[in-house]
């Protein structure tokens, strides 16, 4: 009975997290969190920003990171870049994610 109702919460947590719009200020608690759901969903959230817009066409958006960029790179950079600018943290959780990417890993001019 006690696995159904840790599997029941779970899937609890998880469409709640679903249905709720990401802000600067969520995805930096996700970050600075020792919860191992929260801190997940932060580092999957920002991979998933990094590899969506290093193939965008839009050069505003696009990030120009190279193969040799670690899997954790993205993730500190989108961190120190959360915590350096706390007024703006109540916006969209994405295009903070991707302002960061962008100024990190700029493309060059055509």
């Amino acid at each position: 009975m006690r696995f159904y109702v840790m599997i029941f919460t779970a899937l609890i947590s998880v469409e709640a997290w679903a249905g709720e719009f990401m802000t600067g200020n969520k995805l930096y608690q996700y970050l600075t969190s020792q919860k191992v759901m929260e801190n997940t969903v932060a580092l999957g959230y920002i991979q998933a920003i990094h590899d969506v817009y290093i193939n965008d066409d839009n050069p505003f958006l696009k990030i120009c990171s190279d193969s040799n960029v670690t899997g954790q790179q993205p993730i500190d950079i989108v961190a120190m870049y959360l915590k350096n600018n706390p007024k703006i943290r109540n916006g969209s959780a994405g295009l903070l994610a991707n302002i960061a990417l962008a100024d990190a890993f700029p493309c060059p001019l055509k």
